[in-house]
């Protein structure tokens, strides 16, 4: 009897898709937490954690996740660790809550000098350098999706959203995305 093998992959994996001089495309597997705490636990939780990063901002911790700011109270943790959902637990004690989303939402990378110009035209907040500087975290729509937006660095975004809709995300980027081109296009 032949041998079938099954590998598990994460969703959207090797997907890349250029248009100009922007790339998207699959962030391989991360850890990704959602941390819950009461706003008067602050203080707990950035001793717990090492770092809390201020309203609409990124932190980076010395286990190389990035601790993002999504509201009051709420944080995601990404990256590689070696902590998971119950170490994290463990050092918030009592403090906060964690949830593992890892496998429930997907991460995109949106990257070039173009970038910044072109998820602008896709969002309703001001994504230019002056108002949304490397670090800075948001949560917006892009077509009929939520997403949570972090500026890594000043030509990479890390884009956030459910897994459940990873493919009409990916979808939804890149027609939005070949419009803009078609569109600077004829106005050149």
């Amino acid at each position: 009897m032949a041998e079938t093998g099954l590998q598990a992959r994460p969703l959207g994996a090797g997907i890349t898709h250029s248009i100009g001089e922007t790339t998207l495309s699959v962030i391989a597997r991360k850890e990704l937490l959602a941390i819950a705490y009461p706003p008067a636990m602050a203080a707990q939780v950035e001793v717990a954690l090492g770092a809390l990063p201020t309203p609409a901002t990124s932190t980076a911790l010395s286990t190389g996740q990035q601790i993002l700011w999504v509201g009051v109270g709420q944080l995601l943790c990404f990256g590689t660790s070696p902590l998971g959902e119950g170490a994290t637990a463990a050092k918030l004690e009592d403090s906060g809550y964690v949830t593992d989303l890892s496998d429930g939402w997907i991460a995109l990378d949106l990257s070039g000098p173009d970038a910044q110009a072109r998820l602008d035209l896709l969002t309703l907040p001001d994504l230019s350098d002056e108002a949304f500087a490397v670090g800075a975290v948001t949560s917006t729509p892009i077509g009929h999706l939520r997403v949570v937006i972090w500026r890594k660095t000043q030509t990479q975004f890390v884009l956030l959203s459910a897994a459940s809709s990873a493919l009409s995300l990916i979808q939804t980027l890149q027609d939005e995305l070949a419009l803009l081109d078609r569109v600077s296009e004829t106005i050149r």
